[in-house]
């Protein structure tokens, strides 16, 4: 696989492309097989990610972030 199509589509799942940069991306894997394809892959490879839920953040962790802003 392309290096360069693997890490566009890795941002796009991600979803770290602007705007019009996530738009260009979905135009163009409509088209292309091989982006939807590396497309694909990063969706199921983050899935469990994406299922796991939301984490409660302890109290002392959110103290320890303000202490040291």
């Amino acid at each position: 696989m392309n290096e360069e199509l693997d890490f566009v589509a890795g941002e796009y799942v991600l979803g770290t492309l602007s705007g019009e940069e996530r738009a260009r991306v979905a135009s163009e894997a409509a088209i292309d097989s091989a982006l939807m394809a590396a497309i694909d892959a990063w969706q199921r490879r983050l899935a469990p990610l994406i299922s796991a839920g939301p984490v409660e953040v302890p109290t002392r962790v959110w103290a320890r972030i303000e202490a040291e802003l």
